[in-house]
């Protein structure tokens, strides 16, 4: 996902208002900010130090990045930029339990107005269910491949594109 962000337009990340999901490290926050959009990175409480350790050692006054504790599950209207312009989340799906609570978190994030990138590794699991439980819930469009960072493009990594259901 870093690698995707890295290489988008300027138009669909500079000034643009994300959250990201289950950050961890921090890497694909930290390469939005460095793209020059503003982010809020989220995860557990008890990740959020470590989360902070790496953003502080990675960017500077000039990104705009922020860490915020969050859990799947509660209530997202709290977070800053809600519901922001791009809802962002890599290689989060691995744990086949929490599945229910995050999509609970991605269903009051993605909105009308914005769309939410998952990336995920096709090779680790059976991802199956899980694609069913999203697109039962929302539109999904695979980015193709020619959209990914040209010198990291594989078919072992699907990014998705996710966004509301309009009712018919």
């Amino acid at each position: 996902m870093a690698k995707y962000l890295e290489h988008m337009p300027d138009s669909e990340i500079v000034g643009k208002r994300i959250i990201e999901l289950g950050s961890g490290t921090g890497i694909v926050g930290i390469v939005a900010s460095w793209r020059g959009a503003d982010v809020i990175s989220t995860d557990r409480p008890d990740v959020v130090p470590f989360l902070q350790r790496n953003i502080s050692r990675n960017t500077d006054a000039t990104h705009k990045i922020r860490v915020v504790p969050y859990s799947w599950g509660t209530d997202a209207s709290g977070l800053p930029y809600f519901p922001g312009d791009l809802i962002i989340g890599s290689d989060i799906t691995y744990y086949d339990d929490l599945y229910e609570i995050l999509l609970d978190s991605m269903q009051q994030l993605i909105q009308p107005s914005n769309t939410m990138l998952l990336s995920f590794w096709r090779t680790r699991k059976d991802y199956g269910p899980l694609l069913q439980m999203l697109h039962d819930r929302f539109h999904l469009e695979e980015v193709p491949m020619s959209e990914h960072h040209p010198d990291f493009r594989t078919d072992q990594v699907t990014i998705l594109r996710i966004t509301c259901k309009i009712p018919e």
